[in-house]
């Protein structure tokens, strides 16, 4: 419907236009002059219209112009560019020399470098706060090295971990000295360091061991003549957990999914004094039989903390399957000479 309306439309519109030329045709003849030549009138009943001859004059190269507005200003002369010779090229560089002795160019963000996530990359951050029984909190921050493997040094003991994808680790280690000092280094040469006083160190005993790759060596605790596999053994299997007054416990290292793990364990002994045989084994297998197995073995007892080197010399790999075992109960119960630093 719509549409039939718009043709009705049209055609009025149409129907009036022709009208409205059919009766003013005269008058347009008139407009353009008399002694024109008829033309067929529109309409049947129409006036004839003329159309009036109109004459044009040529115009040849050599037909002059008359200005429009003397008064117009005339078009400067614009005076003739010279260029001025170019500086020689060790002159030029000579030149260049005496400015850059003289620049210094002050730094801005644009000079830094930065991580995936639009972090500025800082020095990296080691941040120490002391924790409950002896322990202390290791927060590291390091923006441009995300997923890296970093080193920490800690009293002796060397272990590795991985940073997440910010560049952070945190994670929770025993002191070993009563002036812990921590070190945290990149492949890259970089990393920090900071120094936390512990003062509850005088009245703790520990032993920790630590190792070079998956295959190592391991801590057993026998606590209150306990036999293996009994309440009273304190492993990796069964670290325990610290705040018992009659109870040890055990704390793993390192991180052992990463690249070339450096790994450790270390045994806190029961804060009341209880008794216990400790022992460091390791496991004869494809990977350590035939040669010697090689360690770090860190003391603190009585206040006095001690460094040392441990090696087993692992028997052939007939003996695949056994355990060669060292008793250690003796770090445990007697101060060692090495003065604390």
């Amino acid at each position: 419907m719509n549409r039939r309306v718009l043709t009705a439309g049209t055609t009025f519109l149409l129907a009036l236009a022709t009208g409205h030329f059919m009766q003013n045709d005269t008058a347009i003849a008139s407009y353009l002059g008399k002694g024109s030549e008829p033309v067929a009138s529109v309409g049947p009943d129409a006036a004839p219209v003329t159309i009036v001859e109109a004459s044009v004059t040529e115009l040849s190269a050599d037909t002059a112009l008359t200005a429009v507005d003397a008064s117009l200003p005339a078009i400067p002369e614009l005076p003739s560019a010279e260029g001025s010779p170019l500086m020689g090229g060790n002159a030029l560089a000579a030149r260049m020399v005496k400015v850059e002795r003289g620049y210094s160019r002050t730094k801005s963000a644009a000079d830094a470098d930065y991580n995936s996530f639009g972090l500025t990359c800082a020095d990296a951050a080691l941040a120490l706060t002391p924790a409950p029984y002896g322990l202390i909190d290791v927060r590291l921050t390091a923006p441009c090295h995300p997923n890296d493997r970093v080193t920490l040094a800690l009293g002796g003991l060397t272990v590795t971990y991985t940073t997440d994808p910010e560049g952070s680790l945190s994670v929770t280690v025993p002191a070993l000295d009563r002036n812990m000092r921590i070190g945290a280094a990149f492949a890259a040469g970089d990393g920090a360091e900071a120094v936390l006083g512990v003062p509850e160190a005088t009245a703790i005993r520990r032993v920790a061991v630590g190792w070079t790759g998956i295959a190592g060596f391991g801590l057993n605790a026998y606590e209150n003549g306990a036999a293996f596999g009994g309440a009273g053994h304190i492993r990796a299997e069964a670290p325990g957990a610290p705040g018992a007054a009659d109870r040890g416990y055990m704390m793993l290292l390192g991180d052992a999914g990463g690249a070339d793990p450096m790994l450790a364990q270390v045994y806190t002994a029961a804060p009341d004094g209880s008794d216990a045989r400790l022992e460091i084994e390791a496991a004869v297998t494809a990977a350590t039989c035939g040669r010697p197995l090689s360690g770090t073995a860190v003391m603190l007892a009585g206040g006095a903390h001690s460094v040392s080197d441990l090696s087993l010399a692992m028997p052939g790999c007939d003996a695949a399957g056994d355990l060669v075992v060292m008793d250690v109960t003796s770090a445990l119960q007697s101060p060692v000479t090495q003065a604390s630093n």
